[in-house]
């Protein structure tokens, strides 16, 4: 089984690290309750790109700086959150139509 990616996004001047947001709050108990198989990763809005980036370092499980077949299968995206997600998740589908097709987002 592949490993897990849950990406999140604050919104604001918020920063990704501020535990006095929910968002944040929520990553850091998803982290400390699956240490392992769960990459847990918080953005700040404007930081799209590296985020992106990120999530394309994780799935390239061989390391060859591409995405191979296999590698495309586990791309998938699901959104939820406040008022920027429903932005958020349009931005991401865009982005992993570009990769790959299997982009789910439950925000049309």
């Amino acid at each position: 089984m592949p490993p897990t990616i849950v990406i999140g996004f604050v919104g604001g001047f918020i920063k990704h690290d501020n535990l006095l947001h929910g968002e944040v709050q929520l990553a850091t108990r998803l982290h400390k309750a699956y240490p392992l198989g769960v990459d847990v990763e918080m953005f700040e809005n404007h930081d799209g790109e590296i985020a992106l980036k990120t999530v394309l370092r994780l799935l390239d499980s061989n390391h060859d700086g591409t995405l191979g077949p296999q590698e495309k299968q586990a791309l998938g995206s699901s959104s939820t959150g406040t008022a920027g997600a429903p932005r958020k998740a349009s931005r991401w589908r865009a982005s992993c139509k570009q990769i790959t097709s299997p982009c789910f987002s439950p925000f049309k």
